[in-house]
């Protein structure tokens, strides 16, 4: 699709506008993002899958806990990094689009693979991973602190003990405090847009010339993420759903077994399952994509506005 003055990502836009722009570019080029990043959005289907069934062989051989938390973690992190992949290929086009107006590149592979680009996801995205745990780390040392749970590691599988309901003020502050430290992290969404759209930009130097703005715009860009995440919760709900109720059949069922009650499942259900995890692994990778392109066009209304007040 060719870039017209009404789909111009440097135009000052609402929030509603905003996201209607994001989702019109990724549908109208969808043909182009899915051959794109075909090769990195199976592939992270394909770990899902796999991270499914060493969860599922965990639950039913508890003397495989050891082994199994290894493999999920290595799983995990290869998930991870492949996931990078995926929004670099993105990013990619996007800064494409930036530049010329189009999405349509001279070679267009089915494995592609742009080491600058993917180092600079991987280098932003990195960050602000660990700027988002930096509060959870708070959360959960200060709850630990006031004895709001304690992990029990007698059994086989450490089991977390909760007391929230035993100290009810105490929860409700220690869960503000989270709350407001996660809303600081609320700019760096334009921040990081900024750093990847913009390929001439260290991060450093992008957080720091860039911080006022985003600060200024604190508005704009906290309702852009709060519908966001409500879009991305109702399709997670939807689709996780039938993934989560073979889960919760199986660990009925393995409940049934320990008190010789066992519930009758039938004989396809790991098939089913495992078919499920890479459907929904590469459908949860797909909805994610519209984080992007609704940052690019967040990015662009902002980046208008300060060359207005500039000028």
């Amino acid at each position: 699709m060719e870039n017209s003055i009404y789909d111009a990502p440097m135009k000052e836009r609402s929030t509603a506008g905003i996201i209607k722009h994001g989702f019109r570019l990724l549908f109208h080029n969808k043909h182009i993002l899915i051959k794109h990043s075909l090769f990195t959005s199976l592939l992270f289907a394909v770990i899902f899958m796999l991270l499914t069934i060493v969860c599922a062989l965990c639950l039913s051989h508890p003397s495989w806990a050891l082994h199994a938390v290894i493999t999920a973690s290595i799983l995990f992190i290869l998930g991870g990094l492949v996931e990078v992949g995926f929004y670099a290929n993105h990013i990619e086009l996007l800064s494409l689009h930036l530049t010329q107006g189009s999405m349509q590149m001279p070679k267009l592979r089915f494995l592609h693979f742009n080491k600058r680009t993917y180092w600079r996801a991987l280098k932003g995205i990195f960050v602000a991973v660990i700027l988002q745990m930096i509060p959870c780390a708070l959360f959960i040392a200060f709850a630990y602190w006031k004895n709001l749970f304690e992990i029990d590691i007698d059994g086989v599988f450490p089991q977390i003990v909760t007391r929230f309901a035993e100290h009810p003020l105490t929860s409700f502050l220690t869960i503000v405090i989270w709350g407001i430290l996660q809303l600081l992290l609320i700019p760096l969404y334009f921040i990081l847009m900024k750093y990847l759209l913009e390929s001439n930009t260290a991060l450093w130097q992008c957080v720091s010339n860039n911080a006022k703005i985003a600060i200024e715009k604190y508005g704009k860009i906290f309702s852009v993420i709060l519908i966001e995440t409500l879009m991305l919760l109702c399709v997670s709900a939807v689709t996780l759903l039938p993934y989560s109720i073979i889960w919760i059949a199986k660990i009925e069922y393995l409940r049934g077994c320990w008190i010789a009650d066992p519930v009758v499942l039938p004989g396809y259900i790991d098939w089913l399952h495992f078919l499920l995890a890479l459907v929904c692994g590469w459908c949860l990778l797909a909805s994610r994509t519209i984080i992007l392109y609704i940052g690019y066009y967040l990015y662009g209304s902002i980046e208008h506005q300060r060359q207005q007040q500039i000028v």
